[in-house]
């Protein structure tokens, strides 16, 4: 009797323990994907490239964008700023006019016209080839 009870006990112990164990890996997985690495308090842009002149883009934001990304911007990519398609790096080649991307920065945007984003972190190009 007194070997079932301890039995019972642990088996409680070890599912509720699996269970911590779950949640917690869970929420650092969710909140490592969730967001770009390394990027916290970044602002994301959808946009279609108008033009790529060495490493300046001019782009003009999507209408899924709420109304202070639905104009045209440019920026310029530094060495710093990650260029990625599901997962792979790219270059600089790899964009094209037409092209749909997200690009992610954070700071000052110059409220010209076209507006100037100022500090780039990541540019993703969202269509489905490269």
């Amino acid at each position: 009797m007194k070997n079932s009870k301890s039995f019972r006990i642990l088996t409680v112990f070890v599912a509720v323990l699996i269970f911590v164990c779950a949640f917690g890996g869970g929420f650092v997985v969710g909140r490592t994907t969730a967001k770009p690495q390394n990027m916290p308090n970044c602002e994301v842009v959808y946009a279609e490239i108008i033009s790529v002149y060495d490493s300046n883009f001019h782009v003009r934001g999507l209408d899924v964008n709420d109304i202070n990304g639905r104009g045209e911007f440019t920026f310029f990519a530094k060495e710093n700023t990650a260029l990625v398609w599901r997962g792979t790096e790219l270059s600089l080649s790899d964009f094209q006019a037409g092209d749909r991307i997200a690009f992610y920065y954070s700071g000052e945007v110059l409220l010209t016209y076209p507006e100037q984003v100022q500090n780039v972190l990541m540019i993703k190009l969202l269509d489905d080839e490269v």
